[in-house]
């Protein structure tokens, strides 16, 4: 492995270690958030009322998570940066086709994420 290999990967894993750090952050607040909507259920049921898991989202004003194209298309973008300098800066050629490939992908799930956030917010009812 060369000197421009070796460095190109040790920017590349500094890279991909904020993005997982981020992943694993933003994945443990949706994790808590479900143990706590199914805690809610568990207390409705307890206490007689017949609220399902909807009603209490509902209550709560929880939707879709808006963000997700979006969060999905960045992750990809970042970590096509590495197959990408690599396979420029060496005689691999798949390597950069590859990284271009998902490279295009990661920004295809930004641009949906933009044009369809899907925004479903929960309408009052009176």
């Amino acid at each position: 492995m060369s000197e421009g290999m070796l460095a190109i990967s040790t920017g590349h894993v500094g890279i991909l270690a904020v993005a997982f750090i981020i992943y694993v952050v933003v994945s443990a607040r949706r994790i808590s958030a479900e143990r706590r909507l199914d805690a809610l259920v568990q207390i409705s049921r307890i206490a007689g009322d017949a609220v399902g898991s909807e009603e209490i989202r509902h209550a709560l004003g929880a939707d879709a998570d808006s963000q997700r194209f979006s969060r999905w298309g960045v992750v990809l973008a970042v970590f096509a940066i590495g197959p990408i300098a690599i396979g420029l800066f060496s005689e691999i050629s798949w390597l950069l086709s590859g990284g271009l490939f998902i490279e295009t992908l990661g920004w295809g799930f930004i641009i949906a994420g933009k044009i369809y956030p899907g925004n479903q917010r929960v309408a009052d009812s009176p």
